[in-house]
């Protein structure tokens, strides 16, 4: 399937952006009475991380600011060059994190969705490589991309995940992937 850049908000009742205690799928902070984490650019980048790989349920990312992803243990891999639905970590104060959702031709300007804690639910801006990827005016400064393992960097289409019950797929298409999966594990024993 071909990567799709979000360009515009996430739809204030998709469960990815609205927080576990609320019937949602996102673990990170609750920002209002109805369980959404935006504006907040770490709930944003979890909601978005959890849609680029077809699935209900939290990836590995940090749980902290902004300013711990980079360095965090989540064993995704790190990168100084940018790639599609990767997350631009950025440091400074508590720190901002956004994904990447376009690179240029050139390599030299990509566009970043984000949300901001003290500001939009939801933005998309531009950044440059000769600006060293950092934020015009702002007190953070880039870190790193982490590298988001369910796009292919190389043609920037997604591998089709293992199906994640939940997702709206058919009942059929969820009994033959759990059927396949337990004669998989058969196999390996």
């Amino acid at each position: 399937m071909t990567y799709t850049a979000r360009l515009s908000a996430p739809d204030t009742s998709d469960l990815r952006w609205i927080n576990t205690g609320y019937g949602g799928y996102n673990k990170c902070i609750v920002r209002d009475s109805t369980g959404s984490v935006l504006p907040n650019c770490t709930g944003y980048v979890h909601g978005r991380w959890m849609e680029i790989a077809g699935r209900t349920s939290e990836t590995s990312l940090s749980l902290g600011n902004a300013n711990t992803y980079y360095n965090y243990g989540d064993g995704y891999t790190r990168s100084s060059t940018p790639a599609l639905g990767a997350v631009a970590c950025y440091t400074g104060r508590l720190g901002h994190v956004a994904i990447v959702e376009e690179i240029n031709a050139e390599g030299t300007a990509i566009t970043l969705s984000e949300s901001n804690y003290s500001g939009a639910r939801f933005n998309i801006r531009t950044v440059y490589a000769t600006n060293g990827w950092n934020i015009p005016g702002s007190i953070v400064t880039f870190q790193g991309f982490i590298i988001n393992p369910w796009v292919d960097t190389s043609g920037g289409t997604t591998p089709s995940p293992e199906p994640d019950p939940g997702t709206g797929e058919s009942d059929k298409k969820r009994i033959l992937w759990l059927f396949a999966k337990e004669k998989i594990k058969r196999r390996k024993l």
